[in-house]
């Protein structure tokens, strides 16, 4: 108002002083100044109107001033749902690259979108595409069901109605799942999607270790195994969770940071699962007192010294045991290996032996490592079970783990794009996981059953 009222006294001034003919001059050009700031403030308000009609809040201050100097009016808009595809797109990056990618939007209604970013669009425009046209199929059927009578013509009109609107929501959805930023759409996908991991693959781990080893005694360990592999499966399915949802990672990124976190993981799991399911040190000791004390355990002396003697095994278990219980004393054990099993021989049998703590620790070794050749599995044999399946996840998690990652990716997918209908996007999950846990499952614990028995 201010600029109006300046300009009209302006124009009064300069009427004094001039004449007729450039009076009208002055006081055309003062109405065609005023057309302009009109038709500027409608230009501003159109994009405005669209950012707000399609309630996107992410839009950069500076990103708003290019789509506004970009598409001025509706006149300059020759496809009104590209338009709001585009306005999403660029809602949904970074900020930094908002308005980079604003100022693309020069070359949107042109057939071939030159810049990188457009031809991302692109693709994100033929998939929308893609599924509207099976939605609508879809309504199309639905509404004929319901109502059976109607002309075909009627029935179009429904379907477009509800398929335009559902279309609106689906659009601002999609391009919230594609962000490489945290969306709403992306948050309420990640928690689903922990929750999803963590509930439903507890339940599978347990039915398929059961599966496999129902045949083994049903005893505290076996109830201590299946309960850790319920455990550590939430663990490392939280934490897997994390980084499939993380919406910074590339999908190479994410199978990386998946596997260097299965062989992180795959260390504490080494020791935590040695320590409770290996041979239990303090009982093979007391054991071994016994066979020393007792002269009617004659025959178990001599199958411990074969056992001793066999391939050398002192040194074959030296390193993991040294490493896994630190009250072994490498200088009492080894050392005096040979000293110590030609004691052992059947003529000292007849009364109870007099042995040393050398002869203790010495036969207390031969009996832990007795167990573990017992219960060891054919294909890895490193002389310690939790190291046996350390090396057995960091082979099989490699050969696994395209196929892991695109499951995981599709069932995120599954569930962050199906926000419309939940219900179903969990049917479709869940069909997924259970298809690929019901076989893989199986040859998860089959192959490290056959490798490591375990």
């Amino acid at each position: 108002m201010k600029i109006y009222l300046t300009t009209f006294l302006y124009i009064l001034m300069s009427a004094t002083y001039a004449s007729d003919k450039d009076c009208t001059k002055i006081i055309d050009a003062f109405f065609s100044k005023s057309t302009n700031v009109s038709n500027s403030s409608k230009q501003s308000a159109f994009i405005k109107q669209q950012i707000s009609k399609l309630k996107l809040n992410e839009l950069t201050d500076e990103a708003v001033l290019t789509l506004q100097s970009i598409f001025k009016s509706k006149n300059d808009i020759k496809d009104q749902e590209l338009l709001e595809q585009f306005l999403h797109f660029v809602n949904s990056q970074q900020e930094k690259n908002q308005n980079k990618i604003a100022k693309n939007g020069i070359y949107l209604f042109e057939k071939d979108m030159p810049h990188k970013s457009l031809k991302k669009f692109k693709k994100h425009v033929e998939s929308i595409k893609k599924y509207s046209k099976k939605k609508l199929s879809k309504l199309i059927d639905e509404v004929k069901l319901e109502n059976p009578k109607a002309s075909d013509k009627k029935v179009n009109s429904i379907a477009l109605k509800k398929h335009k609107s559902s279309m609106k929501e689906y659009s601002k959805i999609y391009y919230g799942c594609k962000a490489p930023k945290w969306t709403p759409e992306r948050k309420n996908a990640g928690n689903t999607f922990k929750k999803f991991t963590l509930g439903i693959g507890t339940a599978s781990s347990i039915g398929a270790y059961t599966y496999q080893n129902w045949d083994k005694e049903k005893n505290a360990q076996w109830y201590g195994k299946i309960s850790y592999e319920v455990v550590w499966g939430l663990v490392t399915g939280f934490l897997g969770s994390k980084i499939i949802s993380n919406p910074s990672n590339s999908n190479i990124a994410k199978a990386a940071k998946k596997y260097l976190l299965s062989r992180g993981t795959g260390l504490v799991d080494m020791g935590i699962y040695g320590y409770l399911f290996s041979a239990d040190y303090e009982k093979a000791k007391k054991q071994a007192r016994e066979i020393l004390a007792d002269p009617t355990k004659k025959e178990e002396v001599k199958k411990l010294k074969a056992f001793l003697e066999e391939e050398n095994l002192y040194h074959q278990f030296q390193q993991a045991l040294d490493k896994n219980y630190s009250n072994l004393s490498k200088s009492k054990i080894f050392e005096q290996s040979e000293n110590i099993s030609n004691k052992l021989t059947a003529s000292e049998i007849e009364e109870p032996i007099k042995y040393t703590e050398n002869d203790v620790e010495a036969l207390t070794a031969a009996v832990m490592a007795q167990v573990y050749t017992e219960t060891k599995g054919p294909l890895i044999e490193t002389g310690y079970i939790g190291a046996d399946r350390y090396v057995f996840h960091a082979g099989y998690g490699l050969l696994m783990l395209p196929k892991d990652i695109f499951v995981s990716l599709g069932i995120y997918n599954i569930l962050c794009l199906g926000q419309q209908n939940p219900r179903k996007a969990l049917i479709q999950a869940l069909a997924l996981y259970t298809i690929n846990r019901v076989i893989f499952d199986q040859v998860y614990y089959y192959a490290r059953r056959k490798a490591i028995n375990i």
